[in-house]
């Protein structure tokens, strides 16, 4: 090796440790880049996990929610059952209860006349 020749690769030494320099600092950039992108990536897949459970409470919730709405609509069907019969229930006991009040204002009606003949032979004992 000639010395012109030496010298010509000695004089592109610092332009390639220049070139390593830049090299290593792109690197180490990239390297930040990555981690920042890594610790975003464990931030999303954390918040994914958060969301999923979120989104799990909100089907759990919703199964309640929909089981609680067939509970009343069958506690509706049984009320409106009842209230059929209560109200078939009426319609033949009205009729009854109606005799009943009228039987109770003859037997009160009698019940006067009884006690005012009572008294009139009360006065009619007491004058013999």
């Amino acid at each position: 090796m000639t010395f012109g020749r030496i010298l010509a690769n000695w004089i592109k030494i610092p332009n390639i440790l220049e070139a390593c320099a830049r090299l290593d600092k792109t690197l180490s950039d990239e390297k930040e880049a990555l981690n920042k992108l890594y610790e975003e990536t464990l931030h999303q897949q954390k918040r994914a996990h958060e969301n999923k459970e979120c989104a799990d409470d909100w089907v759990t919730s919703r199964d309640k929610i929909l089981e609680m709405i067939d509970i009343c609509e069958g506690s509706r069907k049984s009320l409106q059952k009842s209230a059929g019969d209560v109200t078939y229930l009426y319609g033949l006991l009205e009729p009854r209860a109606t005799r009943l009040v009228a039987e109770i204002d003859t037997l009160e009606s009698l019940l006067s006349k009884r006690s005012g003949y009572m008294d009139t032979l009360a006065k009619l004992i007491q004058k013999l």
